[in-house]
């Protein structure tokens, strides 16, 4: 069996692949970039005021202490979560669901926080902040992977307008 297989069907598109470590890390620094490190400020600021005893200079001393660790921990979780074996995605007008190994799961499109087409493939970030990395060589080629991504946007557009 192939790292992609594509069973097509009018209303929902199956994909087979297998994700890798370094896409999930590409992803996760370009989510960081673009704010996701204010969450990181955050949990560090809180920290750090918890520890410190509520002096600036105290404060300031722990934050820079729990920065490089709130950092580290929530990078290397991904990668410890991380699941390489084979994955079969099934994204339909209902939502998606998936199964890798014995593991399976499924989310409404209402559940979906948002979408994107990146240059690691196309990424769906669920309400609770867990991303799904669809990887470009899971399309069979371009028009295929657009094709994909125009459904999930038309399917995900129409769950946040209906009653």
């Amino acid at each position: 069996m192939t790292t992609m297989d594509i069973v097509p069907d009018n209303d929902t598109h199956t994909l087979r692949y297998r994700s890798s470590r370094v896409e999930i890390w590409r992803i996760y620094w370009r989510a960081w970039r673009k704010k996701f490190w204010v969450i990181h400020v955050i949990v560090a600021a809180d920290l750090a005021w918890l520890c410190s005893n509520n002096t600036l200079v105290s404060m300031a001393l722990w934050f820079a202490v729990w920065l490089p660790v709130v950092v580290i921990c929530l990078a290397v979780f991904p990668q410890i979560m991380f699941k390489p074996q084979e994955r079969t995605l099934h994204l339909t007008p209902e939502g998606w669901s998936t199964t890798i190994g014995r593991k399976s799961g499924s989310k409404p499109w209402k559940e979906i926080r948002g979408m994107a087409d990146t240059p690691e493939g196309l990424v769906i970030v669920g309400a609770n902040g867990n991303a799904m990395v669809v990887p470009q060589r899971a399309f069979s080629d371009e028009s295929h992977r657009a094709a994909v991504v125009a459904d999930v946007r038309s399917w995900f557009a129409a769950s946040r307008t209906a009653a």
